[in-house]
């Protein structure tokens, strides 16, 4: 019995400890934008995945019978929704339910929703924020007015940069481009148990909010 007693105890501890690490772990996602390609990436924790640029898919005798089967799906589902759709014509509606959901609710929803996705972008942490911008016209009096137009507006990421782990944020002049050219490269990531947090927070309201008009 102390034996078993023991054991229950170990894999209860090794329970908790895989769901700590789990809480613990980092995603997030990674963009790279150059003149030649846009790249980004999602990652969990050690594992990241590509999403662009997209890999361009073999035709092969295989893929073409799954697009065949899914078209054959497809053509099935509209047809089941019309059968269905001339059955109920003959049917009489029963009588809907109030619904919990009225404008009152949703106006007081909004300010509170937006309070948790406040804090919610603020616990993003950012890893990395480089952006190098060369203006470049044919023009070099619009050139001039573009750059300080890009100063201003790289003034405004201040406050991220003062954020970001790694930054670096440059304009450049170019009289030999034909074309502004943008370098940047950023990636944010996030804790799984704030992500679990910021969900249960926001059942927390709606279940507050609909519940109040109850009462």
């Amino acid at each position: 019995m102390k034996g078993n007693a023991l054991t229950g105890v170990i894999v209860l501890c090794c329970i908790v400890l895989l769901f700590y690490f789990f809480l613990r772990t980092r995603v997030g996602a990674s963009v790279v934008v150059t003149p030649e390609t846009t790249e980004v990436r999602v990652r969990f924790g050690a594992f990241s995945l590509g999403i662009l640029p997209a890999k361009p898919k073999k035709d092969t005798p295989k893929r073409a019978k799954k697009l065949e089967k899914k078209k054959k799906k497809k053509e099935k589902k509209k047809l089941e929704k019309k059968e269905k759709k001339k059955e109920k014509k003959g049917i009489p509606e029963a009588k809907k339910k109030k619904s919990r959901i009225t404008p009152g609710v949703v106006l007081r929803l909004i300010p509170e929703v937006f309070r948790v996705m406040a804090r919610f972008i603020q616990r993003f942490e950012i890893e990395r924020l480089y952006c190098h911008v060369v203006i470049a016209t044919e023009d070099a009096a619009k050139t001039a007015v573009l750059y300080g137009a890009a100063h201003a507006g790289l003034a405004a990421l201040t406050p991220l940069t003062n954020r970001a782990r790694k930054s670096d944020v440059t304009v450049a002049m170019d009289y030999s481009l034909p074309k502004p050219v943008i370098y940047l490269s950023t990636a944010l990531s996030i804790r799984v148990g704030t992500i679990l947090a910021m969900g249960l927070r926001l059942l927390w309201v709606f279940w507050r909010q609909t519940a109040s008009r109850k009462t």
